[in-house]
């Protein structure tokens, strides 16, 4: 991250206001280091939301000045801290303070401006975080908590606590942590390994199928925002809803029925479509003697074939397009044959494509 500071801006002011920035954007820090043309700061602190355990600030000092006269300034200024020089740069390290004790380290800065080669006004700064605060967290218990709170879809990002979506409102876990980068590289390794955190590092976005046994399976959606992971979890329940338990109209159930043609279902994030596909595959699962091919990116509901058999084909795992997936669909003939029926009487071709037709809603 690069902060800028204004002409009226101390030492200490950029440290208070670079932290509540990172805060705000990735999560809490432990370690933290600022750095500009002639000044590194580093703080370190297990919450340094309550209090800030090590402040070092590092500088180069003006031709003449000297370890007795810094340290004669430290020590009028009661703060207690140590000074150190080494081959013309001075180190100042600051007892513990919390942030209401802030305004009493003014005469750091003063010290900084006095002693200092150049004014560190009107600079930019790079703030960088070698190790961020880690959580215990577990998936699976957010899992357990949207299904307890019959939530559609779960959001985590650096910066911000977990929010669910219930009705298509958010909601925040105000019971939750603060995520940090870090926590989400955790979580992300949890839902989809090395080889996810991998492909979503390379490509900045993807998605794929996580199965929480007993509970459902999980539509995930990665990608990046201001450099850090974050993610987009669909709840998917294990067994497919019915017609009549999604309350959909009787014709979606007689296009079922139909052996040929193409049904188009589009519709905006949330509004269903992956649900009524699901109902559709199930009927004809259950009433039709059928080959059912299903080409999705990623997989989401997984069915057991009963009276039809169903091939569940996740692009990138199974097949490298969807083109390639259809394409070789036309010709698989084998099971119909094997079952004595013909191609032309029996073969249905159910492209339960679970991908909306627009992908950027797909990721929202």
């Amino acid at each position: 991250m690069i902060l800028g500071s204004k002409s009226t801006d101390t030492v200490l002011s950029v440290f208070h206001i670079g932290f509540a920035e990172l805060y705000r954007q990735c999560g809490l820090a432990q370690e933290v280091v600022y750095k500009t043309n002639g000044c590194e700061m580093q703080a370190k602190a297990q919450d340094m939301t309550k209090r800030v355990e090590t402040l070092q600030i590092s500088f180069q000092v003006k031709p003449g000045a000297d370890h007795a006269q810094i340290n004669s300034a430290m020590e009028n200024s009661r703060i207690g801290g140590r000074v150190q020089m080494d081959n013309g740069s001075c180190t100042l390290t600051l007892p513990p303070f919390e942030w209401r004790q802030l305004p009493q380290l003014a005469a750091v800065d003063k010290i900084v401006c006095d002693f200092g080669a150049r004014s560190l006004r009107s600079q930019s700064w790079e703030v960088q975080v070698p190790q961020y605060a880690l959580h215990d967290l577990n998936i699976n218990r957010y899992v357990e908590e949207m299904k307890a709170a019959r939530a559609s879809d779960l959001h985590l990002r650096a910066g911000a606590r977990p929010y669910i979506r219930i009705d298509n409102d958010l909601q925040s876990l105000e019971n939750e942590p603060v995520l940090t980068p870090t926590d989400l590289e955790h979580l992300v390794h949890q839902l989809g390994g090395e080889e996810q955190i991998a492909h979503l590092e390379k490509e900045r976005e993807t998605s794929f199928q996580f199965h929480a046994a007993g509970v459902g399976y999980l539509r995930v959606s990665g990608y990046f925002k201001d450099g850090a992971m974050a993610l987009a979890v669909r709840l998917i329940p294990e067994d497919p809803m019915s017609f009549e338990e999604l309350n959909i109209p009787l014709v979606v159930r007689d296009i079922a029925n139909v052996h040929r043609g193409l049904f188009l279902v589009c519709g905006i994030t949330g509004s269903g479509k992956s649900s009524t596909l699901a109902a559709m595959v199930e009927y004809i699962n259950q009433t039709r003697y059928a080959h059912i091919i299903t080409v999705e990116d990623p997989t989401e509901y997984v069915f057991k074939s009963k009276k039809s058999i169903i091939s569940q084909r996740q692009v990138g795992r199974d097949t490298l397009s969807f083109a390639n997936a259809l394409r070789g669909a036309l010709r698989d003939k084998g099971i119909e044959r094997a079952r004595g029926f013909t191609w032309q009487r029996t073969a249905e071709l159910t492209a339960g494509v679970y991908r909306n037709v627009w992908e950027g809603l797909h990721r929202s």
